[in-house]
C-alpha cells in the first residue's frame, strides 16, 4: 500500500526537516575545514569581552576565573572595534582554550555553522513575508546554502558570514514588524540589529532602512496612533540599550568609541598585507596603490554562482520597474517598501565602497553582508519568473528542470571540491586563478593538505615534519584528527622533509618555487584552481 507522504508530513514539518537536513550536512563536514590563522585572535577577543563583563560586574574579581582570563580587557584593547557578541554563548567553555584548544575550536566551528543556519532560516522568513510560496522560499534558501564560498566560510568565518546572518535576521524581524507592528516584534527587531551592529557597525544600516520603510508605511496609510508612537520609542530604545549591553567596550566613553569604530570601518589601521587581484599585487591598498573602483563588483560577479547573479538582477529590475510604474502606490504597500529597503541595503554600501575605496582583502568578505539583499532579490526574481511561465505545463517542466540542474551542478561541486569550496570562481573568471586572484582564506587549505600527506606517508617511520615560508600555517593542523596530529609536526622551517606552498601566499611572499632539492609530491586543486603544492625532499 502506497503512503501519501504529503498527508503524513505537514508543510511546516517538511520545512523543519529541510532545515534540519541542511544543518546536519554542515555539521558533519566541519572536520574537513582548517582553522584560519586569526582564529586564536578571535578567541582572544571573546576572552577580552568576557573579562570586561567580569571586571565590571564582579565584586571580587581576584577570585573570579573570567576576570583573570589571559587577555587585555576589551575597553583598552586595540581590537575593541571588533564585536563578538554572537560567540558569548561559548563563555562557559572558555576554560577549554587552555585545556583542550582543539575541542574549543570544534565548538567554535559548530556555533559558526549554526549562525549560518540562522541566516538560512531568516532568508526563508523574509521570502515568506514577501508572499513567496514555500517551495520557492526554500529554493531561495538553496541559493545561499549552495553558494560554494558561503557554504565553506559558514564553517569558520566568524566575522563576515555571521554578520550576513545577523543582517538577514534583522530583515526578517523587520518584515514581521512591518506586517504587524507591536512592542515584542519591535524589541526582537532591534535586538537582532544590535547584535549585527556589535559585530560590525555597518549592521545598523538594515535596521535604519527597515525602520524608515515602516515609518513611511504608517504615514502613507495613516496608521499612526499613540500606541504606534510608543512602539517606535520602544523599538529605538531597545536598539540603543541592546547595543550597549552587548558592547562593553563602549561603556566608558561611547562617543569616542563610535569614532574609533567608524574610522576603522573604512580605513582599517591594522592591515599591512598584500591583495592579489587580476594578476596584480597591491601592497598599499589604503594609500598610494588603492584597489580599483571595480574590485568589489568584479569579485562578487565571479564568485557568486552565475544563475544566482542573473536571478538577482532580474529580481532587482522587477522591483525597480514596479516603483517606476507607480511610486505613489508603492508608498502604501508594505512589500514594496520592504523591497526598496532591501535594495538600498546592498546598493548604498557597494556604491560607497566604489567611490571611497576602503581597505579590503580576502576577496569581498568584508562586504558579505550585502549578499543578504542580493540573495533575497534572487529568490524574489526566481518566484516572479515562475509565475511568468506557470501558464504552460511544458514551460513549467523546463523551468523546474533548469533550476534543479543548477542546484545539482553546484551541489555536486560542493561535494567533489570539499573542503576547498572557498576557491570557487564561476565561468566568468578564466582558469587557473593561481597567481591571479586570492585563492585561500588565511591558510585554511593547509588542513586538507596535511591530511592528504598523512594518508600518503603515515607508514613512514618517525614524525612527518612539514615546513613553510609562512609561519602562520601551524594553526591549520588544529582541527585534524588525533592520529594525524600525533604523527604530524608543522613548523615554519624552510628545510623540513616536506614543504607546503600555499599558492596565494607563496606568490605574495616571493617563496622560491619549486624549492631547490625538492620535488612535487602532490598538488591541491579545486574548481580548476591550484590551491597549493606539497613538496617532498629529494632522496639522498
Amino acid at each position: 500500500m502506497l503512503v501519501n507522504v504529503a498527508k503524513v508530513i505537514r508543510p511546516k514539518q517538511g520545512v523543519a526537516l529541510f532545515f534540519l537536513l541542511l544543518a546536519l550536512i554542515g555539521l558533519l563536514s566541519i572536520r574537513g575545514y582548517g582553522a584560519p590563522f586569526d582564529e586564536y585572535v578571535e578567541m582572544a577577543i571573546l576572552r577580552a569581552n568576557i573579562k570586561e563583563y567580569a571586571l565590571r560586574l564582579q565584586q571580587e574579581p581576584e577570585s573570579n576565573f573570567y576576570a583573570n582570563l589571559g587577555a587585555t580587557r576589551i575597553s583598552i584593547n586595540i581590537e575593541r572595534d571588533h564585536g563578538i557578541c554572537a560567540y558569548y554563548p561559548l563563555a562557559p567553555l572558555l576554560p577549554m582554550i587552555d585545556q583542550d584548544a582543539r575541542q574549543f575550536s570544534f565548538a567554535w566551528s559548530v556555533l559558526t555553522w549554526l549562525w549560518f543556519m540562522v541566516g538560512c532560516v531568516s532568508l526563508y522568513g523574509v521570502l515568506r513575508a514577501l508572499m513567496i510560496t514555500r517551495p520557492f522560499a526554500l529554493s531561495g534558501v538553496l541559493l545561499l546554502y549552495l553558494s560554494p564560498r558561503f557554504f565553506a566560510e559558514g564553517h569558520y568565518n566568524n566575522k563576515d558570514v555571521v554578520l550576513l546572518s545577523l543582517v538577514l535576521l534583522t530583515l526578517w524581524m523587520g518584515a514581521r514588524l512591518m506586517q504587524r507592528p507591536g512592542f515584542l516584534r519591535g524589541v526582537l527587531f532591534s535586538l537582532a540589529a544590535a547584535a549585527a551592529a556589535n559585530t560590525k557597525i555597518i549592521g545598523i544600516l538594515p535596521w535604519g532602512l527597515v525602520g524608515l520603510a515602516l515609518m513611511v508605511s504608517l504615514t502613507a496609510n495613516k496608521g499612526w496612533s499613540s500606541r504606534m508612537v510608543w512602539v517606535a520609542v520602544t523599538t529605538v530604545a531597545s536598539f540603543v540599550l541592546g547595543y550597549l549591553l552587548l558592547t562593553p567596550a563602549a561603556w566608558d566613553n561611547p562617543w569616542e568609541f563610535l569614532q574609533y569604530l567608524f574610522v576603522n570601518a573604512s580605513r582599517f589601521s591594522r592591515f599591512g598585507g598584500v591583495v592579489m587581484f587580476r594578476g596584480a599585487q597591491f601592497y598599499d591598498v589604503g594609500g598610494e596603490t588603492p584597489l580599483p573602483w571595480y574590485y568589489l563588483p568584479y569579485q562578487m560577479l565571479v564568485t557568486i554562482p552565475l544563475y544566482t547573479v542573473l536571478l538577482a538582477a532580474l529580481g532587482q529590475l522587477v522591483v525597480l520597474g514596479s516603483w517606476l510604474r507607480g511610486s505613489a502606490k508603492c508608498l502604501r504597500q508594505q512589500s514594496a517598501l520592504l523591497l526598496m529597503a532591501i535594495t538600498l541595503s546592498w546598493t548604498i554600501p557597494l556604491g560607497y565602497a566604489m567611490v571611497s575605496k576602503p581597505i579590503l582583502y580576502n576577496g569581498w568578505r568584508h562586504f558579505y553582508f550585502v549578499y543578504a539583499g542580493i540573495v533575497i532579490l534572487a529568490g524574489y526574481g526566481l518566484h516572479w519568473l515562475w509565475n511568468k511561465v506557470s501558464g504552460s505545463k511544458g514551460r513549467r517542466l523546463v523551468f523546474a528542470g533548469i533550476l534543479l540542474a543548477c542546484f545539482a551542478f553546484t551541489g555536486v561541486g560542493l561535494i567533489t571540491n570539499h573542503p576547498y569550496q572557498y576557491t570557487y570562481f564561476n565561468v566568468l573568471q578564466p582558469r587557473d586563478a593561481r597567481h591571479v586572484m586570492d585563492l585561500d582564506y588565511w591558510n585554511v587549505s593547509g588542513s586538507g593538505a596535511f591530511q592528504r600527506l598523512y594518508d600518503l606517508r603515515k607508514d613512514t617511520p618517525g614524525e612527518l615534519r612539514v615546513g613553510c615560508y609562512f609561519n602562520d600555517i601551524t594553526i591549520a593542523a588544529l582541527k585534524l584528527p588525533d592520529e594525524v596530529n600525533d604523527k604530524l609536526v608543522v613548523t615554519a622551517g624552510k628545510e623540513e622533509p616536506y614543504l607546503y606552498y600555499n599558492s596565494t601566499y607563496a606568490h605574495i611572499y616571493w617563496a622560491e618555487e619549486p624549492p631547490q632539492g625538492y620535488h612535487v609530491l602532490f598538488t591541491v586543486q579545486s574548481y580548476g584552481n591550484t590551491v597549493g603544492i606539497m613538496y617532498e625532499r629529494d632522496a639522498a
